[in-house]
């Protein structure tokens, strides 16, 4: 990028305001407590490790120098409370944004409800795929629905007792057709562990051989969650509970949430991505073509710091790129199944590098934790 921080768009002239991210979803760990069915991690080919604490540390600092973001929020690809200093890092994370988030499995939620109080933690992401244990136990093995609803349980009397409304509760329902006949029950169940927002999303699956689990590309199941989510909607507007899903097929739209929120997303070795679907080389399928997502790497904090990274010319243009739709829609495309370029996120047709193309969560296919 030129000193005037100036690039060619076409018959263009681009200009860069120089920036900073506003919100940052940190990894601080690929490790998990349970062996989800419909977990990425079951095609991800690199080997599992915590964020040092020291590196987290740093960036803290960083981003305390720059004056705060927006928002931190703590997931990603592993189990953020696995973490060994998952509660050393909130409370850095509380003193550098004006917001900050955890997502978890709730599997240790009973223990940690105490100090998610104390420490005034904004908001709070909770997996909770199935009302019933025997379901739960099939999506989340290793998993106990009885240890999440006793955290959520736990939570919920505390806030009561302390009158805090934090951190906002928010319950993440995964769709498959292990459970889409669930949708409604779910509803009920966040609404007794007072949850302040119900999300339905769809499984995206991480290889071939759990694709039968998605409703994306089902009919019948798909029309099935449609109906109970209007009705579970119709319900929500008593105000007790906010309603959110995502779409049951492609449409028209393209929205990145991390480039739409200026948010960026750092691993747990320090590998500045994009988003959360590039953070590492994995192989989803969707719609009967399988894909090799290659990791994008923008930039490594154990060699540049951040704002150095977001502020890189390759870094600005990806953004440019995705901000103004400038990408094929390969998921509903008559091509996909045969086309080379959607095989890979290294290039597409519209001559990007990398590609966004088959992204589902820039498609509303997919809940984004950003």
């Amino acid at each position: 990028m030129s000193a005037q921080n100036t690039f060619k768009f076409h018959e263009w002239e681009v200009r860069y305001v120089p920036s900073k991210p506003s919100i940052l979803v940190i990894e601080v760990t690929t490790k998990c407590n349970l062996s989800c069915v419909h977990c990425f991690r079951r095609s991800m080919r690199e080997a599992e490790g915590d964020m040092d604490y020291e590196l987290f540390l740093r960036l803290m600092r960083e981003v305390r120098d720059w004056g705060g973001v927006e928002r931190i929020t703590l997931t990603g690809w592993g189990e953020p409370t696995v973490h060994p200093n998952i509660l050393d890092m909130l409370d850095q994370a509380k003193k550098v944004a004006k917001e900050v988030h955890l997502s978890t499995n709730g599997i240790t939620l009973a223990e940690l409800a105490d100090d998610l109080i104390r420490m005034k933690i904004d908001g709070l992401y909770v997996s909770v795929d199935s009302p019933e244990i025997k379901t739960f136990s099939k999506l989340r093995l290793g998993g106990s629905l009885t240890k999440v609803l006793e955290g959520l349980k736990r939570l919920k009397e505390l806030k009561f007792a302390r009158h805090s409304p934090k951190p906002a509760v928010t319950i993440i329902f995964t769709i498959t057709k292990m459970n889409y006949r669930q949708v409604v029950e779910a509803s009920l169940l966040a609404k007794e562990v007072m949850a302040n927002r119900l999300v339905y999303s769809n499984l995206i699956p991480p290889n071939k051989e759990v694709e039968n689990l998605t409703c994306l590309g089902d009919t019948m199941c798909a029309e099935k969650v449609l109906r109970d989510i209007a009705e579970v909607s119709k319900e929500a507007m008593d105000g007790k509970l906010s309603v959110q899903s995502t779409y049951l097929n492609v449409r028209s739209y393209f929205l990145c949430p991390f480039i739409g929120y200026g948010a960026t997303y750092i691993c747990s070795d320090g590998v500045v991505a994009p988003c959360m679907y590039f953070a590492h080389d994995w192989s989803p399928t969707l719609f009967g073509v399988s894909r090799h997502v290659r990791r994008v790497v923008m930039g490594d904090l154990r060699r540049q710091s951040l704002l150095d990274t977001w502020r890189s010319p390759d870094y600005v243009r990806f953004r440019f790129a995705v901000r103004s739709g400038q990408m094929p829609s390969c998921l509903d495309c008559e091509l996909a199944e045969y086309c080379s370029y959607t095989l890979e996120n290294t290039y597409d047709c519209l001559g990007n590098t990398p590609s966004c193309g088959s992204c589902p969560f820039a498609k509303n296919l997919s809940f984004c934790p950003v």
